[in-house]
């Protein structure tokens, strides 16, 4: 196949902010030790023999965040564009069984979904973070424990999955997609941004390829190397 190195990868732009000395940045106790990164998802080749929740791709992406003092600190969770939703499909990644985001991107039409988890070191858990997409920003699995006194350090994946969709082929449009991590309090209320990732960009579909879900053991016996070539 032949590959198009030139289609721009979807690129995932991670902004960490100071907001001016007034308002809910005075009552934060908590900062990130990264001011921006960038998180690339490459061309998508999709194997001939895929089903609908196969992982196609992931790209990761950790943050430390250290908060002073003690206190009841919270991480939750938003996006700008709460548009985004599942069809009820499902991928099993990080020991989780988590929904995947097919429905109002810019690759549900593709045959494309995405599906977003979150470590938390706090609590030595992974969380399905895909209900975040549909605007959900403040409902309990996406509010998790931030170490008082200390750092956490809190990891997000990105899965791009094989949905239902029959596969389409070619350059995606370009995502439209901001996400925020908060602090906030025991209530849920936000004290302000930690970090925010936006999406941006376009990838490249293409057919082809194999995968495989099992690997065999073959047992050749003892043989000497002297007579051993190859195979």
């Amino acid at each position: 196949l032949n590959a198009r190195n030139k289609a721009m990868p979807i690129k995932l732009i991670v902004l960490f902010f100071l907001i001016a000395p007034w308002a809910a940045r005075a009552e934060m106790n908590c900062s990130s030790d990264e001011t921006a990164y960038n998180i690339n998802i490459p061309n998508i080749m999709v194997p001939a023999n895929s089903l609908p929740g196969h992982i196609l791709a992931m790209a990761p992406h950790s943050v430390h965040v250290t908060c002073a003092g003690t206190g009841n600190f919270q991480q939750v969770a938003g996006v700008g564009n709460g548009d985004w939703s599942s069809s009820g499909l499902t991928a099993n990644v990080d020991g989780l069984s988590c929904a995947v985001i097919d429905q109002g991107t810019a690759i549900s039409a593709m045959g494309l979904g995405i599906v977003w988890t979150n470590y938390n070191s706090a609590s030595g858990t992974w969380a399905c973070f895909s209900g975040v997409f549909s605007g959900s920003a403040t409902v309990s699995p996406q509010r998790r424990g931030l170490q008082s006194n200390g750092t956490t350090t809190l990891t997000d994946k990105f899965y791009i999955v094989r949905t239902n969709t029959e596969p389409g082929y070619g350059e995606t449009a370009l995502i439209d997609q901001l996400i925020y991590i908060d602090e906030a309090d025991s209530d849920r209320v936000s004290r302000g941004h930690l970090y925010q990732i936006g999406f941006s960009g376009s990838m490249y579909i293409e057919a082809g390829g194999c995968s495989v879900d099992s690997v065999i053991n073959v047992n050749m016996g003892t043989v000497s190397s002297d007579n051993f070539r190859k195979i």
